[in-house]
This record gives C-alpha cells, sequence and structure tokens, in this order.
C-alpha cells in the first residue's frame, strides 16, 4: 500500500485502487514518511512560510508538533521508529 497526500485527506491506497482514509484533516503536506512498524507518520503540513515537522498517530488519530522554528523539513525516522531526524 501506498500513502496518497495532496489537499485532501491522507488515505492509505491499495494497488487496485481502494482508498482508506488514515487522517480527515484536508491539507497539502510534504515529506510524509511511515514509521518503520507503520503506527505513525511524521509530516510537514504546508502552512505559509513556516516549515515544522509534526508527527501523526495513526492509531489515536493525534497530530503532535515535533518542531516549533519553522525551518524544519524532510523528517526521516530512525530504523527503530524511535526517534525522528530532520
Amino acid at each position: 500500500a501506498e500513502l496518497q497526500t495532496g489537499g485532501a485527506p491522507l488515505v492509505w491506497s491499495t494497488r487496485d485502487g481502494r482508498q482508506t482514509p488514515v487522517w480527515s484533516d484536508p491539507a497539502l503536506y510534504r515529506d510524509v514518511t511511515l514509521s518503520p512498524d507503520g503506527t505513525r507518520v511524521a509530516l510537514t503540513p504546508f502552512e505559509g512560510s513556516a516549515s515544522d515537522v509534526w508527527v501523526l498517530d495513526l492509531a489515536r488519530q493525534v497530530r503532535t508538533r515535533l518542531t516549533l522554528d519553522g525551518t524544519a523539513t524532510n523528517a526521516v525516522w530512525s530504523p527503530d521508529g524511535r526517534s525522528v531526524l530532520y
């Protein structure tokens, strides 16, 4: 499955085209990265000139801001999924 983005809610998209909603907040996101265990997503919403990394907990449907300086992008999960580098 592949995670799709683009001004719409985040959805899982299977190879046969079926989609399942992941996050209902329609927005433009960039740098969307799934955690190694598939339970969280690191992403950067387009918010004007600010650029911060957020982590979305898929099971709890909670988005938590990870950075506050407005210049963070390109989030990458550590292999064990305990840390996010940006």
